[in-house]
Formats: C-alpha cells, structure tokens, sequence
C-alpha cells in the first residue's frame, strides 16, 4: 500500500490558501491541508506520529505573530522535523529572510498571483516533496 503523500500550506490569506488546496485537489493526488497560522500548524504537528508527517510544507513569509521565517527555524531545531522538505513564499522577503533561508538551504520563491501562476507552481513544487 503507498504511503499517503501528504502537503501543508501555511498562509494567514484565505484567498490564498483556498486558491492553493484547489489547484492542488485538481492536478496531484496529495492530500493538501492548510493553516493560517504557526500555531496552529505545530498544534496539527504535534497529534501525527512521525510516519504520518508531512511530504512538503509550504509556508508564506509575512504573517502576523509568527513568521514564515519563524516557523521555518522552530521546524528545523527540531529532530523530528527538521528533514521535511521547506519552500517560502513571498511577495517581499527582507534581507533577513534571505539570510535565514539561505543558512537553512531553503529557496524562496514568489508567491502566485493568479490561477494560471498557481498550477504552475504547484507543478514544481510536487518536485520538492519527500519521497
């Protein structure tokens, strides 16, 4: 039986997270849940066992309280999820954010604007998940 391939998006924009989880629903057979907010993302982390853990998370940079940044640092100190593939989105990453993601290895890449943008993205990003 093949594991169940699973990607999370975290993004404080509904529009956004709607628009994603329906490009992802349309083109990939990834389950593709999303979450406004770190919290309540590492709250979703902390209730799976590690064989259930994501195949890529995708995170959005500027959001309020915790950053994508944020949540990028806490995901990689931590032994049990520091290995899961990491993509940032931006509209406009500081240079600060460029630092953290480049220590970490971790591409920044513009965040879609439009349908036709999305499904191309997410066609690339399939290429980013864990196996």
């Amino acid at each position: 039986m093949a594991k169940t391939r699973y990607i999370v998006y975290v993004d404080d924009d509904e529009d956004d997270r709607e628009l994603m989880a329906d490009v992802f629903a349309a083109i990939s057979n990834f389950i593709f849940i999303t979450f406004p907010d770190g919290a309540s993302f590492f709250e979703y982390l902390e209730d799976l066992p590690e064989t259930a853990l994501p195949s890529l998370v995708i995170l959005d940079i500027n959001m309020p309280t915790l950053k994508g940044t944020d949540i990028l640092v806490q995901l990689k100190a931590t032994d049990a999820y520091k290995d899961i593939p990491v993509v940032m989105f931006s509209t406009g990453a500081t240079p600060q954010d460029q630092q953290i993601c480049k220590q970490l290895n971790i591409d920044i890449v513009s965040k879609p604007t439009n349908f036709e943008d999305v499904v191309e993205m997410a066609n690339t990003l399939k290429s980013y998940c864990a196996r």
